[in-house]
């Protein structure tokens, strides 16, 4: 089926500030949770471009705020870098990565561990002038756009008002912001025999400093762990509201 959005955004590629001669063409399909991305052959070179998961501020994302952490970053070698954002910010294009996408085994290599904790402790020394991200208002977000959907039942509501006093606690206990993905897992990580690139930065704030490093250990013990289990929870709910969203995460 044709993607008018997709068709769009390719009919602009001459605004794009790229030196193509050529009408960029699909050649395939990245797979995602929030947006759309495809893969284009320029001819010389390839790019993404990705199309945009519309409302989604309904999930806590920030354009704005996202470009600013993702120039930031690839700055520093850590992400791809942003070539050209359509001023509806319907879409973005950036160059594609020649890599290896990670798996769950990379998380059990020491090796690949100590490559990917350097990369972390790179982009936690960026310090984009955005403020620092409040968990239980994002939190609370999420919670009331899910008052009617089917699977908060009384139990999850009981377990998410327990679990308030906890959150607050956690939000005042004095922590230090720092750059945090706040999605890093596997399918983020690129990989080409030489580096690592991170990916989607859209739910990238200033926050808890572990937080990136207890999303690739679950079992961690960490303070910042019930929130991130918590944050899953209720975006996958959210997801789920498929009529409101697009298809993807």
């Amino acid at each position: 089926m044709e993607n008018p959005r997709l068709k769009q955004a390719l009919a602009s590629w001459e605004d794009w500030p790229l030196d193509l001669s050529v009408p960029p063409s699909v050649v395939s399909q990245l797979n995602g949770f929030t947006n759309q991305s495809v893969v284009l052959d320029t001819g010389n070179h390839r790019l993404v471009l990705r199309l945009n998961r519309t409302n989604a501020d309904l999930l806590g994302i920030h354009r704005d705020q996202e470009y600013l952490i993702w120039q930031s970053v690839a700055t520093k070698g850590i992400a791809p870098e942003l070539l050209y954002v359509d001023k509806h910010q319907d879409y973005v294009v950036y160059p594609f990565i020649e890599g290896r996408i990670w798996s769950s085994a990379d998380l059990l290599n020491p090796g690949q561990l100590r490559r990917l904790e350097e990369i972390i402790s790179a982009y936690q020394t960026v310090r984009p002038e955005i403020p620092a991200r409040n968990y239980i208002d994002y939190l609370e977000h999420y919670w009331q756009q899910l008052a009617s959907h089917p699977g908060i039942t009384p139990g999850i509501s009981d377990q998410w008002h327990q679990f308030l006093p906890e959150l607050r606690a956690f939000q005042e206990s004095g922590w230090k912001p720092l750059l945090s993905h706040h999605d890093l897992i596997p399918e983020n990580i690129i990989d080409d025999g030489k580096r690592l690139y991170i990916v989607d930065w859209e739910y990238a704030a200033m926050g808890h400093p572990d937080l990136d490093r207890c999303c690739l250990n679950e079992t961690t013990r960490s303070p910042v762990q019930p929130v991130i289990n918590w944050i899953n929870r209720l975006w996958w709910l959210l997801a789920d509201t498929s009529q409101r969203f697009n298809t993807g995460k």
